[in-house]
C-alpha cells in the first residue's frame, strides 16, 4: 500500500509540474503576442503620421502663395531628416528638386514670354 502511495503522489507531482509548466508556456506566448501586436500597431500609427505629413507638405508646393511652398520644402526637410527611412529620404530628395526644377522652368518660362 505505501508504494501505490508513492507512485500516486509521484504520478500527481508530475502532472501538476507539467500543467504548471504548460501555463508558464502559454503566459509566455500570450505575452510575446500581446508584445508584436504592440509593435505592429505602433509601427502602423508611425507609417500613418509619416504619411499624412508627407502627404500634406506635398500639397503645400502647389500652392499659389510663396510662405505656404516654403513651408511644404521645410517640412519636406523635417520629414527626412526626422525619418530613419532610407527610401523616404531618398523620395522627399527626388520631390524637392522636381519642385525646383518645375519652378525654375516656370520662371524661365514667364521671362522667355515678356
Amino acid at each position: 500500500m505505501p508504494v501505490r502511495v508513492d507512485v500516486m503522489q509521484l504520478s500527481l507531482t508530475a502532472a501538476a509540474g507539467t500543467g504548471g509548466g504548460l501555463a508558464l508556456w502559454l503566459a509566455f506566448r500570450r505575452q510575446r503576442s500581446a508584445e508584436i501586436t504592440g509593435q505592429h500597431t505602433i509601427h502602423d500609427a508611425t507609417e500613418r503620421r509619416i504619411t499624412e505629413l508627407y502627404t500634406s507638405a506635398t500639397e503645400q508646393l502647389g500652392s499659389e502663395h510663396a510662405a505656404v511652398r516654403l513651408a511644404g520644402l521645410y517640412a519636406l526637410d523635417w520629414l527626412g531628416r526626422d525619418s530613419t527611412h532610407p527610401t523616404l529620404r531618398q523620395t522627399i530628395v527626388d520631390v524637392a528638386f522636381a519642385y525646383l526644377r518645375a519652378t525654375a522652368r516656370r520662371r524661365r518660362g514667364f521671362r522667355q514670354g515678356q
